[in-house]
């Protein structure tokens, strides 16, 4: 295959001839392929908080959710009203938050499953997330 012609740098006032496919010479292939990497991670960013966004709206929704109290309810029913990782410790104190062991985060499709569903005093689940992080 015969070699590209040699053309000017693309960069703006340079004067070297380069073949490179990108249009830029070997002093500035570098600095342009950093301008690239830093597009694509500009362009991920806004991709990542739009996904977010819409992941943060379907969670609310879903915690506001009419089959959500009613799981809820039968959970805390099912545990007694009371906190079972307290209980363990042989502490009796009543539960007001229903945790999910598997965050929904990690598998949606657990939400509702009442073997993934745990009741727990606020100290308990404040506790786990501080422990393990968000979730």
């Amino acid at each position: 295959m015969p070699q590209r012609p040699l053309r000017p740098c693309k960069k703006i006032g340079c004067i070297n001839l380069t073949r490179d496919k990108t249009g830029y010479c070997e002093l500035h292939i570098q600095e342009y392929l950093e301008y690239l990497k830093m597009q694509k991670a500009e362009r991920d960013k806004r991709y990542d908080e739009r996904v977010r966004r819409i992941r943060d709206k379907q969670y609310s929704e879903f915690y506001k959710s009419d089959e959500w109290e009613r799981t809820k309810t039968q959970v805390l029913i099912r545990d007694k009203g009371l906190c079972q990782w307290c209980l363990v410790k042989g502490i009796v104190r009543p539960a007001d938050v229903v945790h999910h062991i598997v965050p929904i985060k990690e598998d949606w499709s657990l939400r509702f499953d009442l073997m993934n569903l745990v009741s727990l005093c606020h100290e308990c689940h404040n506790e786990w997330h501080s422990r393990v992080g968000k979730g």
